[in-house]
């Protein structure tokens, strides 16, 4: 496909990149004179009291700089800047970053091995004696150009190994393989790996010394596995053409010469875009005048862009005086390479020459790629050359836009610039002074550092009408623009697009938008004054709309996009869609993207209409819909998904995060939290609101959410075309000012609530849940606590809101006037195997209403309080085991909110009640003990509590002891130790009873560490039975 490159900068920089910044800190420039600082400071300090503000530290005085701290728990270090920005103490107030070195390593095992591309003396040798390549790859690692070509080295060599798990080799796609037919008209059947000049075909020898030499140039980097080459992503196009006679290397390097030649005339479509051959191979001694072919064909090669690199002698010798081919040829284009050691000193058995060697590249003792995938250290100056021609490949893949332009139409020129920098970015070596050209070894970072920025700024309105790269710093959009059908639009990562005024990008054809973590793509406007006035397009910019596209256009991507200041406003009037408006598309992809500070009337960040769709890891925040999503509108489309999404602080009248319509909702492992659903006719849902749709939410975490009606977290109204299941999610602190603090469901029926933990909420009725014709609702195996209402703390069932109620944990719930855990009301209900405080008391039950009601409890669920699950069982919870003996038909997820396996195997029947599944030993009450001589069991322990040793009596006959075991757990089930039956003793007080046995325990673990103050428990088990005895230790 043909590509119009628009402009482009690059900018090679030893700047640190702030990455990543300290939560709960912040950096300040005071607006106060030098003297008076500190008093300006204390006075900032105490205007903020609701952060926890604080000072630790001055970092310049003449600059009025300091380091703050504040509770990040409180606000958000975002809210935290915007509250204190305005301050007319401050100056200026930013994150305190991380920041790093520009390295970057690969992940491979084998790297560590490789002293070539860094050296930290690893191997003996001297440190940095190296490449410099963990510099050069935080610039690029290679594979492909800023025009999206390919980068292809040749590998002539004796063979290769094609099925190497660490090497990524080029093939030809154009050609069938192994059906007898030149398939691409090259004039090479079935070269579809390459081709082989000895044997005139496709086949490819496998060789050692050819695989050695492809992992030292580009083996696969950073995918754990074995080495990394130079370049990490090029790919290898092997030639076997190194042995036999010079025709068969004439042959070998025509070949190369095709393939690159058919790819400057076809514009990219044919052949293989190759910028460089690698040469480990040669003729000892030979003399150039008696070789005028070969010699030739590297000046054929430059005139296409294909610069080449042989390997000199492996004799130390002086090529100036005894010749060598290639390496003593007299081309522009080649590049002759000599070996160095770790210690930068040039290789004993190495050649040399002032005028024919170019320069040294590590060749000793190199590790790479061998056969049958495996790896090796192989020595000479075949090892060094393919360091060159991987750094030529390695440049090509960081060139500038504006460079590869030049070098598309003038090859062989551009090509000479590469070789220049090449050789200009040697390290200057006294061992190497005088004996070759530059005196140096390759240093490829050095070498990067040659390419010039192109300019930063261009301007774009209009129609695109072929496909377009935008590559640069900013690009400025001056007018509508319209991505044709059939077009793609492409830009890059980094790349800053903003708005001069209300513009929009109607996209009908593709844009393919893919940033990366450290360089977004910006999509924003120039000037935000009057962005906060409603129904006024100023400030804003008009965003991307995707409507009117044929399916046959490529799957556009937005990924690493930050999207702000977006603004929808047609005729003055709130619209859809302030950055993403979709109408019946799903090609698109959105994913780790930032939407923030954005307007509409309907989907404050995103509008999708007939438009199904998968959103994952993307942030959602500080948006706002004037009437419905806060940052997500969905109608009549056939699925919302959301994965891995957070939403914060968003606002509309209903769904402050996420409104949907007629639509399936699939929501994943997202977070929502102080969205707000304002006040206002039919408001709802402070994170979601949904209407006649179905929803499947699985493992969300719902806190801090706010409507000023329905729904503090989510509300439901009307059916979709499946029943809704909520389950695994964590709803805390939610607020709803009428109905519904956590969840509201009106008119919407057969709906499953399982397994979710519910906190804290609050609302005027259903502190937690609130139904209201909800008929057929399944409420399974949830924990409702500590919610507030003044009608139904936990949960409200009215006016037909038939509902079966089981397995739940309903616990401190409080309501001021009725119904502190249940309130029915006109409605049949089952409630079975619940812990209910106050058990019917506190269900409050109103007119017109039958429940059934059976195998409940009304015991102290006894929560661990502490850890990452404060609402797990403990030990000595009732609920264990105390659940339905019967889970067919409710669906029970497979895990519970911990991860555990929510049914026991085995001899255990019923199910824990609640959303955890007890994982410990089921330890029965304390009243619940053996106390009988003669039964095996714990007789009792003295003293009790006890510090820090007690004495544990047992009964026990002599048969037995041998198979019996003592284990003492903590309070959580957790083994603390386990005493075995060889460090029982008789009991000395009462020898006349032989089946007595004491145990001391010195309260101590298996590891002797001593544990802290608490209740323990000590089990004794005996073949088939137990028997258990509680024990305090008080320190």
């Amino acid at each position: 496909m043909k590509f119009t490159i628009t402009l482009l900068c690059i900018a090679f920089s030893m700047i640190l990149t702030a990455a990543a910044y300290v939560p709960g800190e912040l950096l300040i420039q005071l607006n106060t004179s030098r003297e008076e600082q500190v008093s300006a400071l204390n006075d900032l300090i105490g205007d903020f009291p609701e952060i926890n503000l604080s000072a630790p530290r001055l970092l310049s005085e003449r600059m009025k700089a300091w380091l703050l701290k504040f509770d990040n728990s409180l606000r958000s270090e975002q809210q935290a800047m915007d509250l204190l920005r305005p301050h007319p103490l401050i100056q200026a107030v930013q994150l305190n970053h991380y920041v790093e070195e520009r390295v970057t390593y690969p992940n491979d095992p084998g790297f560590e091995n490789q002293w070539a591309l860094n050296n930290t003396g690893q191997t003996g040798g001297t440190p940095d004696a190296d490449i410099d390549a963990p510099e050069a790859w935080d610039i690029s690692t290679g594979g492909v150009t800023a025009l999206g070509d390919t980068i292809v080295l040749a590998i002539i060599d004796s063979g290769n190994y094609l099925d190497h798990d660490d090497l990524s080799f080029w093939k030809n796609i154009l050609e069938i393989p192994d059906n007898g037919i030149d398939d691409d008209d090259n004039g090479y059947i079935d070269d579809y790996d390459g081709w082989n000049a000895v044997h005139h075909n496709g086949d490819i020898t496998i060789s050692s010394h050819g695989t050695h030499v492809s992992g030292i140039a580009a083996a696969t980097g950073n995918n754990e596995t074995g080495v990394a080459g130079i370049n990490w992503n090029a790919r290898i196009m092997p030639v076997r053409g190194s042995s036999s006679t010079e025709s068969i290397v004439v042959e070998a390097y025509g070949y190369v010469l095709e393939m690159r030649s058919r790819y400057n005339e076809t514009a990219g479509s044919e052949g293989a875009f190759v910028v460089a051959t690698n040469a480990s191979f040669g003729v000892n001694y030979g003399d150039p005048a008696d070789f005028p072919i070969w010699c030739a064909m590297y000046d054929s090669l430059g005139m296409q862009g294909v610069l080449s690199c042989g390997a000199t002698m492996n004799i130390n010798a002086n090529v100036d005086e005894t010749g060598d081919m290639p390496t003593a040829c007299d081309s522009d284009y080649l590049i002759s390479v000599t070996n160095t050691t770790h210690d930068d000193l040039k290789n004993n058995g190495a050649a040399y020459g002032l005028t024919t060697i170019d320069l040294g590249a590590p060749g000793t003792n190199i590790y790479s790629t061998d056969l049958d995938n495996s790896y090796s250290y192989k020595t000479g100056t075949s090892m060094a050359c393919p360091q060159v021609t991987g750094a030529i490949g390695l440049l090509f893949s960081a060139a500038p836009a504006s460079f590869l332009e030049n070098y598309q139409q003038d090859p062989s020129e551009y090509a000479l610039l590469i070789k220049q920098y090449i050789l200009d970015g040697v390290d200057s070596l006294e061992c190497l002074a005088g004996l070759l050209v530059t005196g140096g070894r390759l240093n490829v970072f050095n070498s990067l550092q040659y390419f010039e920025p192109d300019p930063q700024q261009f301007e774009v309105s209009g129609h695109i009408s072929e496909s377009t790269i935008w590559v640069a710093d900013t690009v400025f959009v001056v007018g509508d623009v319209w991505i044709d059908d059939n077009v793609i639009l492409t830009i890059p990562a980094g790349t800053r697009i903003e708005f001069l005024d209300h513009y929009f990008i109607a996209v009908q054809g593709t844009i393919l938008a893919e940033g990366t973590e450290t360089d977004v793509i910006h999509f924003t406007v120039s000037d935000t004054t009057g962005f906060s006035i409603p129904y006024l397009p100023d400030g804003g910019w008009g965003g991307l709309i995707f409507a009117d596209m044929a399916e046959d256009n490529e799957t556009s991507i937005l990924s690493y996009c930050r999207f702000e200041y977006g603004k929808a406003i047609e005729d003055y009037q709130p619209a859809e869609g302030a950055c993403l408006e979709l109408t019946d598309t799903e090609n698109v992809e959105i994913n780790n993207c930032i939407f923030r500070n954005n307007y509409a009337g309907y989907g404050g960040s995103i509008y999708l209409e007939r438009a199904p769709i998968c959103l994952s890891n993307n942030l959602f925040e500080d948006n706002i819909a004037a009437f419905s999503g806060g940052a997500v509108f969905a109608t009549e489309s056939d699925s919302l998904i959301l994965q891995n999404n957070i939403f914060s602080n968003n606002l509309a009248l209903q769904g402050g995060a996420v409104f949907a319509s007629y639509t399936t909702v699939i929501f994943e492992e997202n977070e929502f939290s102080e969205n707000i659903s304002r006040f206002g006719q039919n408001a709802g849902g402070g994170a979601l609101y949904c209407f006649e749709s179905s929803a499947l939410l699985s493992r969300n975490n719902f806190y801090t959410n706010l409507s000023a009606l329905q729904g503090g977290a989510l509300h439901f109204e009307g059916n979709g075309i499946s029943a809704s299941r909520l389950e695994n999610n964590l709803f805390s602190s939610n607020i709803a000012d009428q109905s519904g603090g956590a969840i509201s469901l009106l008119n919407h029926s057969g709906a499953g609530i399982i397994n979710n933990l519910i906190l804290n909420s609050q609302a005027d009725v259903g502190g937690a849940i609130m139904l209201t014709q909800a008929e057929n609702t399944r409420i399974y195996n949830n924990t409702i606590c500590s919610n507030n209402a003044n009608y139904a703390a936990g949960l409200g069932c009215y006016d037909g809101s038939n509902a079966n109620i089981k397995n739940n944990i309903f616990w401190e719930n409080e309501a001021v006037y009725q119904g502190d855990q249940i309130v029915l009301s006109n409605v049949n209900a089952t409630l079975s195997y619940n812990n209910i405080q106050s058990g019917q008391e506190g269900i409050q039950v109103g007119d017109s209403v039958f429940y059934f009601y059976e195998f409940n409890l009304a015991s102290d669920p006894e929560f661990s309080k502490e850890g990452d699950h404060p609402y797990e069982l403990t030990i000595l919870s009732e609920c264990i085991n105390n659940g339905t003996p019967d889970t067919v038909g409710m669906s029970l997820p497979e895990l519970d909110l911990a991860g555990n396996s929510r049914i026991y195997e085995g001899f255990v029947t019923n199910i824990d009640i609640g959303a955890y599944e007890y994982q410990g030993d089921n330890v029965d009450s304390e009243d619940d003990l053996v106390e009988s001589s003669k039964d095996p069991g714990i007789i009792c322990n003295y003293p009790n509590p006890f510090n820090p040793t007690t004495a544990i009596l047992l009964s026990l006959n002599s048969e037995i002891v041998e198979n019996t075991a003592l284990v003492i757990y903590n309070l959580k089930g957790q083994k603390v130790k386990k005493i075995t039956a060889d460090m029982f003793r008789l009991d000395q007080a009462n020898p006349e009873q032989n089946n007595r046995y004491a145990v001391i325990w010195d309260g101590t673990d298996d590891y002797g560490k001593p544990v802290p103050s608490g209740i323990y428990f000590s089990k004794l088990t005996t073949g088939s039975q137990s028997s258990f005895r509680k024990m305090v230790l008080m320190k």
